[in-house]
């Protein structure tokens, strides 16, 4: 990536910050779709865009709704001239994916909802550490 591209990508993350993701918005959480550690990759090169994201779960029924809003933050952009978003479930998604400010959070609210601090159910067995590099 030239200096324009790194900038290009730059921008693009941090416009990522302003998508909350759905599901924690309704649990009353303010988790963007990078403080949960979705975003994989951003990439970009002559002014395409190229972001690979996950989700917490293959059945989210907000996929589309955050598929939409992260296209629109990015095409804002000044300079981006398209945006392409590739969806992968593997390795999938861990709370270890998660920036620590909003794994303690996540923690907190799942303790106040369910007075336990155990995994969600729906995290496959042996997944935990996937997403670390």
């Amino acid at each position: 990536m030239n200096a324009a591209d790194r900038k290009l990508a730059g921008a693009a993350l941090e416009a990522l910050d302003g998508v909350r993701d759905a599901c924690m918005v309704a649990a009353g959480l303010d988790l963007s779709v990078r403080d949960l550690g979705l975003v994989r990759e951003v990439a970009c090169t002559g002014g395409e865009v190229s972001i690979r994201v996950t989700f917490t779960e293959p059945g989210c029924p907000f996929t589309h709704r955050m598929l939409d809003s992260i296209y629109a933050a990015v095409e804002r952009l000044p300079g981006v001239g398209g945006v392409r978003v590739q969806l992968e479930w593997d390795p999938p998604w861990t709370e270890d994916w998660m920036r620590e400010p909003a794994r303690r959070e996540f923690r907190a609210a799942r303790r106040r909802l369910s007075g336990a601090a155990a995994p969600l159910p729906w995290i496959p067995r042996g997944s935990v550490g996937a997403g670390k590099d």
